[in-house]
Order: structure tokens, then C-alpha cells, then sequence
């Protein structure tokens, strides 16, 4: 998949559409941190289960080939400016990417596609062009991605 080497090997078609196969046991064992973190930063855990899928399908010790590490893909300097001590520490990790998604959705005003486009491309990026989601490919994609799983959980009864 394009834009995201560390998930080629854990796709999956269904439909003739990409879909993300997560490590089901790793999503169950995590769940209850998803939704007691969820409710410490006031996120939905729809949200950090969508975005964990996303970056990295629930694979703890995935690490990007830009340096991206663990559950919620933190870079080495977002994990430092949110605390992250162990970035590959599966709870400190979502703590982090938590706080970062909560710092995001305040910075801006909780629009859901520019926190997301931000996570992904960095709030700078989207300053650098007028607080709009950047005219990256992946960004876009991402952007989509996480949605999708995100607004699926919703539509789910």
C-alpha cells in the first residue's frame, strides 16, 4: 500500500475494496486501555481504534520507515512532547498519540479531517498551507482511511 510500508503485508481484499486486517488478539488486549484512555482525553475510542488500525494494525512494535513507532506511529519527537518515555510501550504509546489527537482536535477546533491530516503530515504542514489539509497523497488517503473505519463503527449497531 502505498504511503504505508508497514501495513503491505496485513491488507487484505474483500469486494474488489482494501480493507485492513488488524491483529484481532492484539486489538481485543488493547481495547479496554483504547477506551479508558478514550475517556481521559475525552476522545471517542472509535477514533484512537481507527487511527491505531490505520497506522499500524495494532502491531506494537511497528516501526515506519520514517521512524514512525508503535500502536499510534509516534515520530521520536512527538513522542518526546508528549511524554513518551518508550514510544514501543503499547499504553504509554496510545497515551501519547491520545494526547497529541486531543491537542490536535483543540488546535483545530475539532474538525475531524484536519486532525487527522495533521496527525499525519503535522500540524505544520497544514499551516503551511492555510490550515487546509496539504495536497499530499498520502495525507489524503489517510485521511479517508481513517475515516471510513471510524464512520463504519458509528454506522455498525
Amino acid at each position: 500500500m502505498k504511503g504505508y510500508p508497514n501495513l503491505r503485508s496485513r491488507t487484505s481484499y474483500r469486494k474488489g475494496a482494501r480493507t485492513i486486517a488488524v491483529h484481532p488478539e492484539n486489538r481485543k488486549r488493547f481495547t479496554g486501555h483504547v477506551e479508558k484512555i478514550a475517556r481521559i482525553y475525552k476522545l471517542d475510542p472509535g477514533l484512537i481504534d481507527a487511527v491505531i488500525s490505520v497506522e499500524s494494525a495494532y502491531d506494537p512494535g511497528a516501526v515506519s520507515n520514517k521512524g514512525a513507532l508503535g500502536l499510534m506511529q509516534l515520530m521520536p519527537d512527538t513522542a518526546k512532547r508528549f511524554d513518551v518515555s518508550d514510544p514501543l510501550d503499547p499504553v504509554a504509546n496510545m497515551h501519547g498519540g491520545a494526547r497529541y489527537l486531543r491537542w490536535l482536535m483543540d488546535r483545530f477546533d475539532s474538525d475531524l479531517d484536519l486532525v487527522l491530516a495533521a496527525y499525519n503530515a503535522g500540524e505544520g504542514a497544514l499551516e503551511e498551507h492555510g490550515n487546509r489539509i496539504p495536497p499530499y497523497e498520502e495525507t489524503r488517503t489517510y485521511v479517508a482511511r481513517v475515516r471510513n473505519l471510524y464512520e463504519a463503527k458509528h454506522k455498525a449497531p
